[in-house]
């Protein structure tokens, strides 16, 4: 079925639901537009509900499929944001109540501001729809507005304005995960760090109780020049892909975690590969891949995630993976042999998403990210996928809800923006399906209970750098023939900015960071740069260590 064609049946579905749904409610009680959304008061960050079905909400009309060509999607500003009244001319000063978005010029679907906060120079704006699931998120400096469609049971949209020119994308499901790929737990190289600052830095959120697992970002010199070679422009779609990673989060009724962008740096003299898991290597810990680049790719990414505090480290690439799979998106989960899912070590805690495969030109979203992201804290695909025995005694699977509907952990056509949980439901075909299953039970799928437990301790793993990473002991991998390598010095292209880090002290009260570089209240996320005396003691066990590390991994 063509996606179009999924997005048409997908509205039209909640267009009859509706009908019938808002008649029933017209006659029993008086709708109340304040119980679909969440708006926080005297909050910078978000707090948003799941997802309601008050129908009202809804601004969609049937499509008209003879008016426009079956893959034409919205092409000029216009036509993709039907109601804008006038001339945007600061992006950042575009904060409206309610937004309606076409991502074909006959399909306006309405979403309602649920919250709009300031950060890292950005206005960032998020927005629900009645649809189950669905919501808008947007990014914007002045110049430029980046903006995440999520309609469920039918594909993704971005859409990038720069200037007053639109360029809309669908992101599909696209599936090709290699991410069986396990990691021992080890704490890696320590590495000293420069004072560079990329475009995009993170500043510390208000604190609102939850637990940031930090984010820092890698991309290669086709990414760069794929995004017109604008740093600016790819920092604000990562920043919009990580807020709407946070939204799935809340759609799953995960109250305690949310992810966090730290920065983004391209890689300097990065070596294309023709295997994704090869690129996952060469920002790993593991040198028994006998790449030449390995190691001064290694220690350019570790000195950053010291720099930073980040606790994950994602790198995209553009180009043509074949080897491996031609897989779309590659990350390490921990096997650590028992029942109850654990993170990856701190070495592991990595992720290589392709931004654009050309051999098809498919282009991957946020789905893809957030599935990566979350194999690092222990969570699997779906069972069929996984060819996992019933009875097991693991939960940590996505769930099927149908022979084509899945959380984003499953690997269905169709995939839904939840992690799966037997506490939350979706409605197919008029019938409310448990997107998880219970644990205890032989087909148990809760990726929700995974994320939420092991929150804290992929928050705290830029922690144990600071306080432990000085012992080689602590690490079970066995050395490889590697020679160890000097620390990079450069910063990458899409370094320099006057914004501070988010790993640096803030005088801000009322941001939750204290003086050390830890929050006081989101489990250690953002962490903080090391005193230039512990920097200079590491970096002689950095230099003695990378290049030495490998471990047992397994592959399709």
């Amino acid at each position: 079925m063509k996606p179009r064609t999924r997005f048409f049946l997908a509205l039209l579905a909640v267009v009859a639901l509706g009908g019938a749904t808002l008649w029933f409610t017209r006659h029993t009680h008086p709708l109340s537009r304040s119980s679909c959304v969440t708006v926080p008061t005297g909050s910078t960050e978000p707090k948003l509900a799941a997802p309601k079905s008050a129908i009202d909400q809804l601004a969609a009309r049937p499509p008209a499929p003879s008016k426009v060509a079956e893959t034409q999607l919205s092409n000029t500003i216009a036509q993709a944001l039907p109601r804008l009244s006038r001339t945007v001319t600061n992006w950042r000063e575009f904060k409206p109540t309610k937004l309606t978005v076409a991502p074909y010029p006959d399909t306006p679907m309405q979403f309602e501001r649920v919250s709009v906060r300031e950060e890292n120079g950005r206005t960032i704006w998020t927005g629900r729809n009645a649809l189950n699931g669905a919501f808008l998120v947007t990014v914007a400096t002045e110049q430029d507005w980046h903006a995440v469609l999520e309609v469920p049971t039918a594909d993704s949209f971005e859409l990038h304005i720069s200037g007053q020119q639109l360029t809309m994308i669908e992101t599909p499901n696209i599936g090709g995960c290699g991410s069986d790929k396990l990691a021992l737990k080890d704490v890696g190289p320590t590495i000293s760090s420069d004072a560079a600052t990329p475009v995009g830095t993170a500043q510390p959120q208000a604190a609102v109780g939850y637990t940031y697992v930090d984010v820092l970002f890698f991309y290669d010199s086709a990414t760069f020049t794929l995004n017109n070679s604008d740093a600016t422009a790819i920092a604000n779609t990562l920043m919009a892909r990580i807020d709407s990673a946070n939204v799935a989060l809340a759609n799953s009724a995960i109250t305690n975690l949310r992810w966090r962008y730290v920065a983004a740096y391209q890689v300097p003299d990065y070596t294309p590969t023709t295997d994704l898991g090869d690129d996952l290597n060469l920002i790993s810990y593991d040198f028994s891949n006998p790449l030449s680049s390995s190691r001064t790719v290694c220690q350019f990414v570790y000195d950053k995630c010291v720099l930073h505090g980040a606790d994950q480290a994602v790198l995209y690439v553009t180009g043509t993976r074949t080897a491996g799979g031609n897989t779309v998106g590659e990350a390490w989960s921990a096997d650590n042999g028992g029942t109850t899912p654990a993170i990856v070590g701190i070495g592991d805690a990595r992720a290589a998403i392709m931004w654009k495969r050309t051999s098809d030109n498919a282009i991957t979203g946020y789905m893809t990210l957030a599935h990566e992201m979350a194999h690092n804290f222990g969570c699997r695909h779906d069972r069929a996928t996984e060819k996992a025995t019933d009875g097991d005694g693991q939960y940590y699977y996505g769930q099927d809800l149908s022979a084509t509907v899945g959380t984003i952990m499953s690997y269905q056509p169709s995939i839904i923006p939840y992690f799966s949980n037997p506490n939350v439901t979706y409605p197919l075909s008029g019938v409310d399906v448990p997107t998880g299953v219970a644990v205890g039970d032989p087909k148990a799928a809760f990726n929700a209970k995974v994320l939420t437990d092991n929150a804290s301790a992929m928050a705290n793993l830029r922690a144990l750098v600071a306080s432990s990473s000085s012992s080689s002991s602590s690490s079970s991998s066995s050395s490889s023939s590697s020679s160890s390598s000097s620390s990079s010095s450069s910063s990458g292209s899409s370094s320099s900015s006057s914004s501070s880090s988010s790993s640096s002290s803030s005088s801000s009260s009322s941001s939750g960071v204290s003086s050390s570089g830890g929050s006081s209240n989101s489990g250690g996320g953002g962490g903080g740069a090391l005193e230039p005396w512990a920097l200079a003691a590491l970096a002689l066990l950095g230099a003695a260590r990378c290049g030495r590390i490998a471990r047992p991994r397994s592959s399709r």
